[in-house]
């Protein structure tokens, strides 16, 4: 089953959500409980151990040629800090994926599959089952969502699992700011299980990956179409003031405006007519500048 959709040959952003949406719809058509949990790992790039990395590749059989040069480029590297124009003493890092290194998204999503993967072989830890398949996780880069069942224990174990990873890894959840939402027959519930934990138990719209949900699945396209829109017209706004040709701003509206749906229009269904109408008279009217088009 793949989960994981970040740099991988053949994935799709858009499953992630579409997974998400389509358990939460599920759970409510068949009127079981669900608890969906969003992981929030405190600076997860920056956190990650190079001891664990090595023993990651180990794991995947990576030879030793290949790991020697994982040392070199990252256990080598020293930094420094520039302050003022004044630059410190170089200084060797002992843990962390550099941002912009194009190695570090492939060592890091090697990372949080084990995560994915002591998550999957738990048998304690139980998601939401449909048919003869179970969904648990859905992973993004450093985004992790699980959609257990609403029971305690499995939300028991899967804290503990988390804390025993973060031992190893480095990647610690923040445990105040990963967020608990239910779903299905539990819908906007004020229940609190492992109360302990301080878990932050929300109700209000959350967003995963870069589509904003709401315990009320009919919300959704407006949550996020709606916000869109105000995006567009004040792109538009901004644009309208520069001096472009029609052909100009064909080419804005094509790379900047309509870029801002893709994600939307690939990820949860269609806006209705009227945001249609709406889009298409903001764009008409920027293009011609609100004159008669010369293209009969």
């Amino acid at each position: 089953m793949k989960i994981k959709e970040f740099f991988l040959k053949g994935r799709f952003i858009g499953e992630n959500v579409r997974q998400i949406y389509d358990l939460m719809q599920y759970a409510e058509e068949k009127e079981i409980p669900g608890l969906l949990l969003l992981i929030d790992f405190e600076k997860a790039f920056d956190s990650i151990s190079w001891n664990f990395i090595t023993k990651v590749l180990t794991y995947f059989n990576f030879g030793n040629y290949f790991k020697n040069v994982i040392h070199t480029l990252f256990q080598k590297a020293s930094l420094c800090v520039t302050q003022h124009g004044f630059f410190s003493q170089f200084f060797n890092i002992g843990r962390g994926c550099r941002q912009g290194d194009p190695l570090s998204p492939y060592l890091f999503i090697m990372c949080v599959e084990i995560l994915g993967i002591l998550i999957r072989n738990d048998k304690d830890i139980k998601g939401i089952k449909v048919g003869n398949k179970e969904f648990k996780l859905s992973q993004y880069a450093d985004d992790t969502g699980l959609t257990l069942d609403g029971s305690d224990k499995a939300l028991k174990k899967t804290l503990d699992l988390l804390t025993q990873y973060a031992k190893y890894s480095g990647l610690k959840p923040n445990i105040e700011k990963t967020k608990c939402i239910w779903f299905g027959t539990k819908k906007l519930s004020t229940d609190r299980i492992c109360a302990n934990n301080n878990l932050f138990w929300s109700n209000e719209p959350f967003t995963f990956p870069g589509v904003k949900f709401s315990p009320n699945l009919s919300e959704l396209a407006d949550l996020n179409y709606c916000d869109k829109l105000k995006e567009i017209k004040s792109l538009i706004h901004i644009w309208s003031k520069r001096c472009l040709s029609p052909i100009g701003r064909i080419t804005v509206v094509k790379s900047i405006i309509l870029s801002k749906l893709t994600h939307l229009f690939i990820s949860i269904r269609r806006p209705d007519k009227d945001f249609v109408k709406i889009l298409e008279r903001l764009i008409y009217n920027f293009i011609w500048g609100r004159k008669n088009d010369k293209i009969s």
